[in-house]
């Protein structure tokens, strides 16, 4: 037991915190760790004990706590690592090796390790081996602390980790061992680390352990040149030998289509093998491996099969250029250039692209789907594997295709109608509005010139710019009414598309203001020259129907006013008519036209009318007979 606390002299007990069995006790004025306890750090951490201690007259009650600290792992400071071991100077006993390690609690370390392969001739020591036999058994001692394995000067295998010899080598066959070795401070296995010992200073007969076969390795024909046929394996204890490797053919001509590699043993076809083409079909390979003191030597056949040969292509990659397109648009075929040694075979195609199709005899390609560079993202190359197969064996090749981008798309403008206005003080030159167009082709073929059709303008007044900027291009300054000028504007591309839209130019009279530039905007009712003319008509009509009614209400409304100016008119020309027959009377009575105007009663004055009868009653008085005068209320007959 372990001595954790003493008092001076005092009884003292304890009781140990709840839940937590207790691997603590008190002996009399001490607090000991039992006897085999065990603390495990991550189970419990720290244990609080509740001590009293009682003399005579009082007692005393406090905390006492024990924290339990983790183990401090060994290390082994010089493994893994590598040795040799000579089989004619090394004897038992011998030092190998001598495993070291460090422990920062200074714990007491164990050592043990395993052979491979099993039943070594060494050993590790500990130092319990020998420390324990030595000490208590033969000296019978037993002192409290006592470390034993302090003792190395004193006892050679009070050493531990020493590595031992533990049999005679004379003859040893074996080449080497693996040796894993751990160590334990008692609390924590570490390992396990590899000590490999070479056996050096011993000769072994290589051996070829892979052969003979029971029967022949079939290779087949058309195997391409280098291919592995066999790999000779050796066994030989004395791993530092340099070992060759030789080999013999039967027949002869076997030497012109295998070799074997002279330092790894390696059988390989150095030539093609045409099964047609060989006699025999079967051949014997010699080998023989030697360390430079023995050899062992072996024999391999080897038969040739006779297969069905695949279809090859010509290249491994072939190019094909084409135009973007719709689905079903031929692209082209290859130069494939297939070749089977199998006459009669039927070739099939295959591609492994969902934007292609092939013609599964031909091999023709075309497009699966539209295909549009003018989409953004669109990848002009397209790479895809063709496979050729006769039913049972292909080949396949990258086929590369490459689209073209074709001008198909025609240049359109954001408006069809553009209406822009001018004053007669701009100048030449004066930019009056822009009418930009689109082309939905990318690179060059989306490139757009612009051009005015001023065929219906008495000349050309207007120019473009190649960005749609239009312009004064002759002299305006003699407009001095309101004009309108309707042309198009001609969008072109490099392939020879084009688009218009019409542009009306409202151009104002004379004026000192500042020209008013109107790019884009929705023109009103009476700047689109299409709807004058049946406005103008519109009103036309309504001014007809206006004047009918008018015409209607004065014609019911005055009709009274006429009946009096008519029946003005008509009395006076009763009145002329009388003072002519009167005239008439009077000169063939006498002849003096003083006397016969002054016989002749003057006219009544024309409103006497408003100061005699009321005209109603006028109106209703008739002649008897003759010719009424509604002025005179009187009568004459017309003779």
């Amino acid at each position: 037991m372990r001595l954790l606390y003493q008092t001076d002299g005092q009884t003292i007990i304890h009781e140990c915190c709840p839940d937590v069995a207790c691997d603590i006790e008190i002996i009399a004025n001490a607090i000991y760790v039992k006897a085999g306890a065990s603390f495990d750090y991550d189970s419990v951490r720290q244990y609080d004990l509740t001590v009293s201690c009682t003399d005579q007259t009082s007692s005393v009650t406090g905390t006492y706590t024990v924290f339990i600290i983790p183990n401090e792992e060994p290390v082994i400071t010089n493994l893994a690592a590598t040795t040799q071991v000579s089989t004619t100077s090394t004897t038992i006993g011998d030092d190998i090796f001598t495993v070291t390690s460090t422990d920062t609690e200074n714990d007491q370390l164990h050592y043990n390790m395993t052979c491979v392969p099993s039943g070594c001739p060494f050993t590790i020591y500990d130092c319990k081996d020998f420390g324990e036999a030595l000490l208590f058994s033969r000296f019978n001692l037993h002192v409290i602390g006592f470390n034993y394995c302090k003792f190395t000067t004193i006892f050679k295998h009070a050493n531990p980790g020493l590595i031992e010899c533990t049999a005679d080598l004379t003859g040893h066959s074996q080449a080497g061992y693996d040796l894993y070795v751990y160590v334990y401070d008692g609390y924590t296995l570490v390992g396990p680390r590899v000590l490999t010992i070479t056996m050096t200073d011993q000769n072994s007969v290589p051996v070829i352990s892979n052969l003979p076969f029971s029967s022949a390795l079939s290779l087949q024909e058309n195997s391409a040149i280098g291919t592995s046929v066999f790999q000779t394996q050796v066994t030989d204890l004395n791993l530092g030998d340099n070992l060759v490797y030789s080999a013999s053919y039967s027949p002869t001509t076997g030497a012109s289509i295998f070799q074997t590699d002279t330092s790894t043993g390696l059988v390989s076809t150095s030539a093609n093998i045409d099964y047609e083409a060989l006699s025999p079909k079967t051949y014997t390979v010699t080998i023989t491996v030697n360390d430079g003191q023995d050899s062992d030597t072996e024999s391999l056949q080897i038969s040739i099969i006779d297969v069905n040969e695949a279809p090859v292509f010509a290249f491994q990659q072939y190019t094909l250029t084409g135009n973007e397109g719709q689905t079903g648009d031929v692209i082209g075929t290859p130069a494939y250039g297939v070749t089977d040694p199998d006459s009669g075979d039927t070739h099939t195609y295959s591609i492994d692209c969902t934007s292609l199709n092939i013609d599964s005899s031909s091999g023709q390609i075309s497009l699966a789907t539209d295909y549009d560079l003018d989409i953004s993202g669109t990848s002009d190359t397209i790479s895809c594997n063709v496979t050729v197969s006769d039913g049972a064996l292909s080949d396949t090749a990258t086929v590369i295709v490459t689209l073209l981008n074709v001008n198909d798309n025609t240049p359109t403008f954001t408006f069809s109608t553009y209406t822009f206005y001018c004053d007669s003080n701009d100048g030449v030159g004066t930019t009056i509005g822009t009418a930009a167009a689109s082309d939905a082709d990318i690179g060059t073929n989306g490139d757009i010139s612009y051009s005015l059709d001023q065929s219906s303008l008495p000349a050309e007044y207007y120019g473009v710019q190649q960005t749609g900027e239009i312009f004064i291009k002759s002299d305006i300054g003699y407009i001095y009414n309101r004009t309108d000028y309707v042309f198009q504007i001609i969008a072109t591309d490099t392939g020879g598309l084009f688009g218009s839209s019409n542009v009306t130019v409202i151009c104002q009279g004379y004026s000192t203001l500042a020209p008013i530039n109107v790019t884009e905007r929705y023109i009103t009712f009476f700047e689109d020259t299409r709807n004058l003319p049946w406005f103008v008509v519109m009103m036309a009509i309504l001014a007809s129907v206006a004047a009918f009614v008018a015409f209607l209400l004065v014609k019911a409304g005055c009709c009274n006013i006429c009946r009096m100016v008519e029946d003005y008119f008509q009395r006076r020309r009763w009145n002329l008519r009388r003072q002519r027959r009167e005239q008439m009377k009077n000169k063939n009575r006498t002849d003096s036209p003083v006397s016969l105007i002054s016989a002749s009663p003057a006219p009544p004055s024309p409103y006497s009318l408003r100061s005699t009868t009321p005209r109603s009653d006028i109106f209703s008085q008739k002649p008897s007979s003759g010719i009424w005068d509604p002025w005179t209320n009187s009568s004459d007959l017309l003779k």
